[in-house]
């Protein structure tokens, strides 16, 4: 008895392609919206083979338009970034094409139509995280958490993307979701570039440089768990860094086994991978794991709603205190791993 996905609801349909819009001389059929980023539209479709499918549309709505079935720069001097958001779109899209595990969503076809760029891929029964913690948080207990955290892990091994899909089966299932856009600062090197961001998801040194490597992807997925042990996604890390340089506390606070009823290895795990210090963060996947290796996490009850007391300064600051201590525990195994491997690769 696996339900359906809900199609998206809302007034603003303008930009949606239409029901019953087809793609790719018809072997695609599109038949409503299921979600919209500030990036682009994902639809549910079917495919000439009578499979569902979705179907993602790169449509950044702030450097866009909507002519008939055609999309188009909304102003001439946005031509340029609307371009590159493009591009970038079917980079991302042949990069998740490439990848092949169980915990990946497979990919169909890239292709570009009307004027952008679109990806199809398989229809997971099952809902998103982001929609379990906010209709049915319930489902998730102390124990999913660490389960779903492993599998995804496993699945970033592979380089995947960071949304998850929970699947009918229990099971997590990755795909790539929409991104957000910042500006860098001025004193920031490249200043003005725009860079493509998942706004409270990417790590800082995606606002300036663009520069990736594993630690900034598990800090993407570092912010997902946040969001679905906390209910609330995490700062930006452009506004964490802002805060920083001021004299203030980081506005990310720690995340406490008190507060959440998981088991604290498991949080404190999450709260490296969000270090604004690429060097604090796991370096891969498998970094990570070993960092779980015989935590115990606690069949606890679901997870509870962010409480209001968090934004208080002095319960903040206890917080930080009361973990600092599990933190820097963690920290220095992840550091004498290190040391170890970089010894055997010597040897």
């Amino acid at each position: 008895n696996m339900r359906e996905p809900m199609l998206a609801k809302t007034a603003d349909t303008d930009d949606d392609l239409r029901a019953g819009t087809q793609l790719q001389r018809g072997q695609f059929d599109i038949y409503g919206p299921l979600a919209k980023g500030g990036f682009g539209i994902t639809y549910l479709a079917r495919d000439s083979l009578d499979r569902k499918v979705v179907i993602k549309e790169s449509f950044p709505h702030a450097f866009c338009i909507r002519i008939g079935s055609n999309v188009a720069p909304a102003k001439p001097h946005l031509a340029p970034e609307f371009d590159r958001i493009v591009r970038q779109f079917k980079s991302e899209a042949l990069r998740l094409a490439a990848l092949t595990h169980p915990r990946i969503v497979s990919v169909h076809q890239v292709f570009e139509e009307n004027g952008t760029a679109f990806l199809a891929m398989e229809h997971i029964q099952g809902d998103d995280l982001f929609t379990i913690v906010e209709d049915q948080p319930d489902r998730l207990n102390a124990t999913m958490i660490k389960s779903l955290l492993v599998e995804a892990l496993d699945a970033v091994e592979a380089q995947a993307p960071d949304i998850g899909l929970l699947r009918a089966d229990g099971h997590v299932t990755l795909s790539d979701c929409c991104a957000a856009t910042e500006l860098c600062t001025p004193g920031h090197e490249e200043d003005g570039k725009l860079l493509l961001v998942k706004d409270g998801y990417s790590p800082y040194e995606f606002y300036c440089d663009g520069a990736q490597d594993a630690s900034s992807d598990l800090y993407a997925l570092a912010a997902t768990f946040h969001y679905v042990i906390t209910g609330y996604s995490p700062p930006d890390s452009h506004s964490r860094m802002a805060t920083i340089e001021a004299g203030q506390r980081d506005p990310v606070v720690p995340l406490t086994a008190d507060a959440w009823g998981i088991d604290q290895a498991v949080l404190s795990s999450i709260n490296l991978a969000l270090s604004m210090d690429r060097d604090t963060r796991p370096g891969s996947a498998s970094e990570w794991l070993d960092l779980l290796e015989g935590t115990q996490a606690e069949a606890a009850a679901p997870v509870a709603p962010a409480a209001a007391m968090w934004s208080d300064p002095i319960i903040a600051d206890k917080i930080a205190q009361l973990v600092s201590t599990t933190n820097s525990a963690l920290a220095e195994k992840l550091t004498e791993k290190r040391k170890k491997d970089a010894k055997r690769k010597g040897a």
